[in-house]
């Protein structure tokens, strides 16, 4: 719900948000909330996909925005090959195991470049090694393009090591936010119910 939320997907039932320094509010249209700034990723990456062909899928953000073919082709490739999948481009998009859905899935959104990048639990359904490397490219691409990333999850293992900041969630309430330091120490976990007493 937060990142539905966060993505502009959803409306505040009451007060305002503030996102990147607009306030949404409930009356705030659709076509306001979804400015183009932000980028989600589900938890499903299948989800993502409305092309054939990993190379379309991922070109497709850029040219829905009227970047021209030659360019859109040309940062896709960037992008593919930044994340590892620069060799499925022309793979259909429905043959890709789970892990190369999820990368997919990563570079057509990184690719348009997002001032903010929501990730609901990116590392599920991957083996520890595949979740370590996906957490570091997340961190190198979030790097480079100067995003923020907002980063959900049940799974603390995942958190990436240069987080800067926790919020901790239970029942749709914050129970903190703060530093990772704190906020994943074991009584502000247990208060979350993260962590058994």
């Amino acid at each position: 719900s937060l990142l539905r939320l966060l993505a502009g997907l959803d409306k505040p039932t009451q007060g305002t948000m503030n996102r990147l320094g607009v306030a949404v509010s409930h009356d705030t249209p659709l076509t306001d909330r979804l400015d183009g700034q932000v980028a989600l990723l589900a938890q499903n990456p299948e989800h993502h996909f409305v092309a054939s062909t990993v190379a379309e899928d991922i070109a497709w953000g850029l040219l829905r925005r009227g970047v021209g073919s030659e360019e859109a082709h040309r940062r896709s490739i960037e992008v593919a090959n930044e994340l590892g999948v620069g060799n499925l481009l022309a793979r259909p998009c429905h043959q890709l195991s789970f892990g190369e859905q999820r990368r997919v899935a990563l570079a057509g959104l990184l690719v348009v470049e997002p001032a903010l990048l929501l990730l609901d639990e990116p590392t599920s359904g991957l083996d520890p090694v595949a979740a370590q490397e996906l957490s570091a490219l997340v961190e190198r691409m979030v790097e480079q393009s100067g995003a923020t990333c907002v980063w959900a999850t049940h799974d603390l293992h995942s958190i990436p090591p240069r987080a800067d900041r926790v919020v901790l969630l239970r029942s749709g309430r914050v129970v903190f936010a703060g530093e990772p330091n704190v906020g994943l120490s074991d009584e502000w976990l247990v208060k979350a119910g993260l962590s058994i007493p």
